[in-house]
């Protein structure tokens, strides 16, 4: 939806809440890789809804890696697995 609109703010304020719930979640049960990347991408939502950052075509594609990443965390958590490398996203995220 945000690829069709991407300066529909109620559409950033529903990927912030969701990374925000998801974020909280995590750090409640223990699962810090998952709310330490999920914190980073929160930050990153939270520019782009202050208008500090715009949402471009790359900044997008950063976004859907790292719904990727966070779903890869939680796969690795549910089956017992390492914990992916998401350094790359999250360094990109930053940025």
């Amino acid at each position: 939806a945000l690829e069709r609109a991407p300066t529909d703010g109620e559409l950033l304020n529903e990927a912030f809440r969701a990374a925000h719930t998801i974020k909280g979640s995590a750090a409640g049960v223990g699962l810090d890789a998952v709310a330490g990347f999920t914190h980073v991408l929160e930050d990153a939502l939270h520019a782009l809804r202050a208008r500090r950052a715009a949402l471009t075509p790359e900044r997008l594609a950063v976004l859907l890696e790292a719904v990727d990443d966070v779903r890869a965390l939680v796969e690795a958590v549910a089956d017992g697995s390492p914990a992916p490398s998401v350094d790359a996203v999250a360094g990109r995220l930053a940025g």
